[in-house]
């Protein structure tokens, strides 16, 4: 650390080594989390940055955000069979290459997300009953198949969308 308390000139490095990070809400841990991250008044720099999912699979980034006005970022991310679970709801396998780009803190400018997500497969689960903070969600099928058809008329879902479509 250097300079003057106007001006301060620093430079920091992190290099994570082995070290594993978890999202206490829906648990997803990375293990064995590598690379680095350099820290200077200029901006932030990722290196290298690489993890695998205690679930599955691994994610990677690289990139550099700025710390000046807008903070503008140029963040690639890769996802490689990266396994999400969110026990009684999904299970997830996905690959990612997703690029973000433009400033991530601005009132007249917005980031750009780009790349590809794909999803190899998705097992998901509908609960009978939603929280109560979870409005339903209308569904009307279009062009559905004859076996989707015939099992809306059993359920008689197909009369209250029918209900649903003439009500003003």
């Amino acid at each position: 650390v250097s300079g003057t308390l106007a001006s301060p000139q620093y430079a920091v490095t992190a290099k994570p080594n082995g070290i594993s990070l978890t999202e206490l809400t829906t648990a997803l841990t990375l293990q064995d989390v590598t690379g680095s991250i350099d820290v200077t008044p200029a901006g932030i720099t990722l290196s290298a940055l690489q993890a695998k999912l205690s679930s599955g699979g691994s994610v990677s980034a690289s990139g550099t955000v700025g710390l000046g006005p807008g903070l503008d970022a140029n963040i690639k991310a890769k996802a490689d069979q990266a396994r999400y679970i969110d026990p009684g709801l999904v299970t997830s396998v996905v690959d990612a290459d997703i690029t973000v780009s433009g400033p991530l803190s601005s009132s007249s400018q917005a980031a750009l997300i780009s790349g590809l997500i794909t999803i190899g497969k998705a097992d998901i689960s509908i609960p009978e009953t939603l929280p109560g903070s979870v409005s339903p969600v209308a569904v009307r099928h279009l062009n559905a198949p004859k076996a989707v058809r015939e099992q809306l008329a059993e359920l008689g879902a197909d009369k209250q969308e029918r209900q649903t479509e003439d009500t003003p």
